[in-house]
């Protein structure tokens, strides 16, 4: 009997461990892994330890390759693709963006087609507090993500040359995949617990949806109707459209030579009352406003060597792996050199033997909301000039893990999906009109391939004829000397202030007026003051004879950047190292004398006036060492800002309301100081400017001083203080890189926040053969562990740059040059 006991005792143990090692858990809010499988030697995480490149790989036969195909690999690891025909080289491309990227790919297909469930649960909770991953889920489908990636597909399909390169990228992803065992699995998939997919021509829709997701969603129409709801008359004045201060994309005072098509006339302002104040939960996570970059070219009479040199730095979230991928492309017809986007063919940003190229955001707003009247509570048809329309339902269905299938029910209108939907009948409905929802009428993936096969200003117009979305500023320098800026996209024709605010949707009158012509949208070549730029600001003045509208122009980067290149002759690369690392903050040069001006200094402390002292001889710079003269005025301005601005900022919706920006304090301060807003309406006193910002002041050295002398913080410097750090795109701990030393601030040309700033820099001179200067936080590695990361972040973060190899031949002897592997049929 004890002997049956012992028996029984140990099986249900052995049958628990098996359980236990086979079962995956979450543990602090992140998935963690069937132990079992993950800890074993075979198929676990110790086959994912990186290895060294070999001087000679053995020759990879592989199904899909029409003819021969090399990879060279030089000593960062990155790789040179010398193909045939353009089709094997992006067959290459695909092969050597899954063999590196494979999970990075995977997942944020995944997080666009609303799919994060399958894999992370239905929720979870994280240091951030609960996230529920089917409502993320259910978003991303509500928004239409799907949909868009589909009706891409419709449009790629009219381009039957295009369509046949896209099949080739597809293929050579999915040679790589096919070719993998559970032990190849990048680390992220065995601590998920999950296998990888095929890869998709629909995949690579949604990574260029996502792309438009993260750069021309950007919208505030909904906060606006309430801003403008809760300050009535006022609200023109609170939110200027322009400000004269700006330094737009094309320069002030440019004549406009085509005759513009009129808008149609508009139903807005709508009469129903119920869009005077929306009350609503945002949805999903809006794109960071920061999102944007810099790029400038200069003429060769500013250069000190007669050549063009052209610069670019895009911002975006800093995420590892990086969002790019480094390569070179050479066939008969192609050699270009620059970065890709995991999951999508060809070069984004670079450079070939002739021209080079980067962007930035345009980031004009393309998304509008409108109201929907249902003719019933079932909400299966609306109303559209006084007809019965009927809606399109789609039935979502989620996989959601460990809990099995769910399913979402979205309306489709005239307008686009129905997104918000509201809590009782008598409140509308909100239903979303974006422009990558449409079936593209161009052959735009065509558009990035002719234009990395361009020789010339002539070329590289064509090429951006075809290009749509997400709208980009395209600088542009050749080899002849030509420099140029393009405002590229597709853009609506609409009539003032319509897409400002929310829409009455039961009225066709407030479509869009179909889209301006390839002609009339702004650009330059060759002017006179011998440089273009661009970092996210107003592409025009107001003499622009067509509308177009942002909340989010950028109003300092490009004002910085137009200073400095008009200031600069003799220009040379090493010169324009130094300016993208540039850590002047325009920002405190404008606002921090004023503020200096009106502060009473007799109503300071003995702690308060040695810092105002230091206040007053502050550079205005953010480099890293700097001291509590950044992290004061930093915290200051802000306070301020919104004690200005608390009929705004302290309101009850303040969530919901749009917030003024920083450029209207600064008028306030230069030319109104007596402005009623500078009252604080909680108090029943009537406070001057002079008060608020003295109160504010205080209220800002007690906040960083705090922070400076608390043990557990150790805040010293202003690399410190900021913290930038690079996290893993799933945030798992111990994957990404904390704590980094830098300078620059969100308004600097060095514009480096907490986890958002440049992510690639690029330098070009465009000698007889281009010489190219490069860097980025992360390298071509996707794993984790590799050892490249630290070095690329290294770099990256003292502000230099690496040499890029391009070359003409394959065989070329070069020191840095370590493995070269052929590939075949």
């Amino acid at each position: 009997m004890v002997k049956m006991v012992k028996f029984v005792v140990t099986l249900l143990l052995t049958v628990g461990l098996v359980w236990v090692l086979n079962k995956s858990f979450n543990i602090g809010g992140v998935p963690a892994p069937a132990f079992g499988s993950f800890l074993s030697p075979f198929t676990g995480f110790w086959q994912n330890a990186e290895m060294p490149l070999p001087a000679t790989f053995p020759k990879v036969l592989v199904n899909g390759l029409k003819g021969k195909a090399e990879v060279v690999y030089d000593d960062r690891s990155v790789p040179h693709i010398f193909a045939d025909s353009l089709a094997d080289a992006l067959f290459m491309q695909g092969y050597l963006h899954a063999k590196d990227r494979l999970w990075q790919m995977d997942f944020a297909t995944r997080a666009a087609s609303g799919r994060l469930s399958e894999v992370l649960g239905e929720k979870s909770i994280t240091k951030n507090g609960m996230v529920n991953y089917l409502e993320i889920d259910k978003t991303q489908r509500r928004k239409g993500m799907v949909y868009a990636a589909e009706n891409a597909l419709k449009g790629w399909a009219k381009f039957p040359a295009t369509y046949r390169l896209l099949e080739s990228y597809t293929a050579g992803a999915n040679a790589y995949i096919n070719s993998l065992k559970p032990k190849d699995y990048p680390v992220e998939f065995k601590i998920m617990g999950y296998q990888p997919e095929a890869w998709s021509l629909l995949k690579t829709a949604l990574m260029m949806k996502t792309m438009a997701q993260t750069l021309c969603a950007h919208e505030e129409d909904l906060e606006t109707t309430n801003a403008k709801a809760l300050l009535g008359a006022d609200f023109d004045f609170v939110y200027p459209q322009y400000f004269k201060e700006q330094s737009p994309i094309v320069p002030a005072g440019t004549k406009w030579d085509f005759t513009p098509i009129a808008p149609k006339k508009q139903a807005f302002p709508s009469k129903d009352s119920s869009l005077s104040f929306i009350d609503f939960t945002p949805v999903g996570e809006r794109p960071d406003p920061g999102n944007g970059s810099n790029n400038w070219a200069v003429s060769g009479k500013k250069t000190k060597s007669g050549k063009p040199i052209l610069c670019g730095d895009p911002h975006l979230s800093l995420r590892l792996p990086s969002i790019w991928y480094e390569l070179q492309l050479k066939t008969s017809d192609m050699n270009v050199y620059g970065v890709s986007v995991p999951g999508i063919p060809c070069i984004v940003i670079g450079f070939n033997e002739n021209i080079a190229w980067s962007e930035t955001n345009v980031g004009q707003d393309v998304g509008d909301w409108y109201s929907i009247k249902w003719t019933d509570a079932t909400k299966t048809a609306y109303l559209l000039d006084g007809q019965k329309r009927k809606a399109d339902l789609k039935i979502e269905t989620f996989h959601v893990k460990s809990k099995g299938d769910v399913k979402d029910t979205v309306r489709y209108t005239v307008w686009g999906p129905v997104v918000y939907t509201r809590d009782t009948f008598a409140k509308k409905d909100l239903a979303f009109r974006w422009l990558p929802h449409d079936v593209p009428v161009a052959d735009e993936l065509g558009a990035i391939v002719s234009l990395g096969k361009a020789k010339n200003y002539k070329e590289y117009t064509e090429a951006l004829k075809s290009y749509l979305t997400p709208a980009q500023n395209f600088a542009f320098a050749c080899k002849d000397g030509d420099i140029a800026l393009r405002v590229t996209g597709q853009f609506p024709i609409r009539a003032r202030n319509q897409g400002r605010f929310v829409q009455d949707g039961s009225l066709s009158a407030n479509a869009w007026g179909g889209f301006i012509p390839p002609d009339h949208v702004p650009f330059y070549k060759n002017p006179a003051r011998g440089y273009v730029s661009s970092a996210n600001q107003h592409s025009t003045d107001p003499s622009y004879p067509y509308y177009y509208l942002s909340e989010g122009f950028d109003a300092y980067r490009g004002r910085l950047v137009n200073e400095k290149l008009a200031k600069m002759d003799s220009i040379t690369v090493e010169k324009m190292m130094a300016m993208q690392n540039d850590n002047d903050g325009l920002s405190a040069r404008e606002n921090l004398p004023l503020m200096l001006k009106y502060l009473d200094s007799t109503a300071l402390s003995a702690i308060e006036k040695p810092l105002f002292e230091k206040m007053k001889t502050w550079n205005c710079r953010y480099e890293k060492d700097m001291g509590a003269e950044p992290m004061i005025f930093d915290t200051w301005i802000k306070i301020f800002h919104e004690t200005l601005w608390d009929e705004v900022f302290a309101d009850k919706n303040a969530k919901i309301l749009l917030k003024p920006k920083l450029y209207r304090t600064t008028d306030l301060l230069k030319n109104d100081i007596k402005n009623k807003f500078f009252d604080v309406k909680s108090t029943p006193a009537v406070e001057t400017a002079s008060q608020v910002l003295t109160q504010t002041f205080k209220q800002s050295v007690e906040e960083v001083t705090k922070m400076m002398i608390d043990p557990t913080k150790m805040v010293k410097t202003y690399a410190q203080y900021k913290g930038t750090e690079v996290p893993h795109l799933a945030m798992m701990p111990g994957f990404g890189r904390k704590n980094l030393e830098n300078g620059g601030q969100a308004n600097s040309i060095n514009s480096i926040k907490k986890s958002h700033g440049p992510s690639w820099r690029m330098i070009v001179e465009m000698d007889t053969f281009p010489r190219a200067y490069v860097v980025y936080p992360g390298g071509i590695s996707g794993n984790p562990g590799a050892k490249n990361y630290d070095a690329f972040l290294d770099k990256w973060v003292a502000g230099a740059y690496y040499e890029a190899i391009f070359m003409r031949k394959s065989d070329e002897k070069n020191k840095r040059i370590v493995g070269i592997q052929q590939f075949g049929k």
